[in-house]
């Protein structure tokens, strides 16, 4: 498993391989990173929106990708509208699939 860095860029043309995108809107994150990470709504916000950007600009730096073209993944999931337990099973149901 690969989590970020351009994983899905760098594995596109492999076999075998799920590229899937989690995203939620900022306010639903920033809810998740006060309760989790005990931090302040501006902290998170201001977390959320660095990292955004960060990962955003390491894609378009040295893959000259965009991160948010769908066409870079099998599954995009907004986990504000899906439950953890839903998102985990459709992620291993398609992972069964590749075979």
């Amino acid at each position: 498993i690969l989590v970020g860095r351009a994983g899905n860029i760098v594995t596109a043309k492999l076999p075998h391989v799920l590229h899937v995108r989690l995203v939620a809107p900022l306010n639903d994150r920033v809810e998740r990173i006060c309760r989790d990470d005990h931090k302040s709504p501006a902290e998170a916000r201001k977390f959320c929106l660095e990292e955004e950007s960060a990962r955003a600009r390491y894609l378009k730096t040295y893959y000259n990708a965009d991160i948010n073209d769908p066409l870079h993944y099998h599954l995009v999931i907004n986990t504000s509208r899906m439950r953890y337990e839903d998102t985990a099973r459709m992620i291993g149901e398609a992972v069964l699939r590749l075979a």
